[in-house]
């Protein structure tokens, strides 16, 4: 059978082309380690709160917190993202210098674009949590890595701090 395409008609046809198949590889590779250098550096640093469930059986304690985990946090999450907020902690670690003339309105965009807070679910979990939520995550990306652990660091605190005020 003569349509079978064996090992020797690849080295063939490699041998017959092989500018085109190095003439890319060439070019491509120095352009994209050059666009990756020319990159700026961003750094995200992350950090997971656990939501724990009342550990105290109801027939002894009755629980004060009524909601589920996912509408306590983004109840938080509003409380602790508002706008003087994101100021306050801007301001305290100088994210944004004076000299890109940022206004208020844009340096909140920017802390709201930069601060991620995402929730972890199961659904093996329902019983007792209710929606599923078991935990969330609190990130925080920047230019400067040190910035960006004191930033996300910053932010997670201020979750806890608001949720021992509520309950």
């Amino acid at each position: 059978m003569g349509d079978e395409f064996t090992l020797e008609d690849a080295l063939i046809i490699l041998q017959r082309r092989f500018l085109a198949f190095i003439l890319p590889v060439l070019v491509m590779a120095p352009l994209g380690v050059l666009t990756v250098m020319l990159l700026p550096a961003k750094y995200t640093a992350q950090g997971t709160i656990l939501v724990e469930s009342q550990q105290i059986p109801t027939e002894f304690i009755r629980s004060t917190i009524n909601a589920y985990a996912q509408e306590r946090i983004q109840t938080i999450r509003q409380q602790v993202m508002t706008r003087n907020r994101l100021l306050e902690v801007a301001d305290e670690y100088q994210l944004f210098p004076r000299e890109l003339g940022l206004s208020e309105s844009e340096r909140v965009k920017l802390m709201r674009q930069r601060l991620n807070v995402q929730l972890i679910t199961t659904s093996a979990n329902r019983g007792s949590q209710g929606d599923g939520t078991i935990a969330f995550t609190v990130a925080y990306t920047d230019r400067d890595a040190r910035k960006s652990f004191l930033v996300a660091n910053k932010f997670m605190t201020l979750f806890i701090d608001e949720d021992i005020r509520t309950r």
